[in-house]
């Protein structure tokens, strides 16, 4: 019984980071048209104050800061994660399969996560590549802003497919005294 209160404090101890990743309710319902439209519109002020050369640096600017944001996110909260489990682990002299099935777990999300993150990346730089060598003005612009929105829109989408990786770990490790009343 005590194994499975420890458990259980484990368990909501993800749930309450999960709840904590910073994902705003505008941004969950955002689509990548929408997400592009934002872009363009800021590239476009950009551009009229600067030249396309500086238009070119500014998004490849873009898509390297957005990963190393989109990848310091989540190992932020994943550390908090890991310090939940570290608590539990320490409170007990042998470990449970329980935590074991945790850490196996979370760090199988974190991995995907940034899989996810680094693909985006990837995705961003080859459209961007083509953007930058082959466009110039209204069509450099459409281009860069594709090639972001992309990337933001991909990562959009590995952010909801970590929570909800970390949201099911209870279930997944078989934490039956984890059911409580408003947590998924």
């Amino acid at each position: 019984m005590k194994s499975h209160t420890k458990e259980l404090s484990l368990a909501l101890s993800v749930l309450l980071v999960v709840s904590a990743l910073p994902l705003s309710a505008r941004a969950q319902t955002q689509t990548q048209d929408e997400i592009q439209a934002q872009i363009y519109a800021e590239l476009e002020v950009f551009l009229q104050s600067s030249s396309e050369d500086a238009l070119r640096a500014e998004a490849w600017r873009r898509v390297e800061a957005s990963k190393q944001s989109d990848l310091s996110d989540v190992p932020t909260s994943a550390s908090a994660v890991d310090a939940a489990v570290s608590e539990f682990e320490s409170n007990l002299a042998d470990e449970t399969p329980g935590q074991r099935c945790v850490r196996a777990y979370t760090t199988a999300c974190r991995q995907g996560y940034n899989a996810d993150i680094a693909g985006a990346a990837a995705q961003a730089t080859t459209v961007l590549a083509g953007c930058l060598a082959l466009t110039t003005g209204a069509n450099l612009i459409a281009c860069a802003a594709l090639a972001l929105a992309v990337q933001q829109y991909l990562s959009l989408q590995a952010r909801r497919r970590y929570q909800a990786c970390l949201v099911i770990i209870p279930e997944v490790c078989d934490m039956p005294s984890c059911a409580v009343e408003g947590l998924p």
